[in-house]
């Protein structure tokens, strides 16, 4: 069941994350099993083609990288983790669990994330002559609602009000076509 996978993730010993680098988006995405093994204080291994994940867990010194391809390389960076001293196991599962805390989280990255959009905002309007979402306003309504379901500072009227009168509406926006 979904709600047991942070009892069993905290339970391993390593997690692994072993993906073939062969397109942009698996070197450059971060699975949740990724996020739910540092959030848990897992060690993690992963393929060192995983270019985000790789550096993630190099400056946070939260696990280790291996060729996804080289069953020996795996079990290298298993065995480096594993039989790492207790100590050692620990302070790593203890860093894994502040990086979660401290800068991998939600909470953490919705301020900086919010005023990237705030400044991109206004350059995007320019460059639509005014309205960003005229082409997709019952998107936005959809889009503005679960951003406040997920609590953000949102207020889905102005939101809508940019949209334009049709935002909500998709019969008058296909009308308009």
């Amino acid at each position: 069941h979904p709600d047991d996978v942070p009892e069993w993730t905290a339970s391993a010993d390593v997690s692994i994350v072993a993906v073939p680098a062969n397109s942009l988006n698996q070197r450059l995405s971060t699975p949740n099993k990724f996020w739910e093994s540092m959030t848990a204080g897992t060690p993690i291994v992963v393929g060192r083609d995983l270019e985000v994940m790789r550096s993630i867990v190099e400056a946070e010194d939260i696990g280790a990288t291996a060729d996804p391809a080289d069953p020996d390389d795996l079990a290298r960076a298993l065995r480096s983790l594993i039989e790492a001293p207790p100590a050692e196991r620990e302070a790593r599962r203890a860093r894994a669990l502040a990086a979660a805390r401290d800068r991998y989280n939600w909470e953490t990255a919705v301020g900086p994330y919010l005023e990237l959009v705030e400044r991109l905002v206004p350059a995007i309007v320019s460059r639509t002559r005014g309205n960003p979402w005229r082409r997709r306003p019952s998107r936005i309504r959809t889009m503005a609602e679960r951003m406040a379901d997920d609590g953000l500072p949102i207020d889905v009227d102005a939101v809508l009000a940019q949209a334009g009168p049709a935002a909500g509406r998709p019969h008058l926006a296909r009308a308009r076509r």
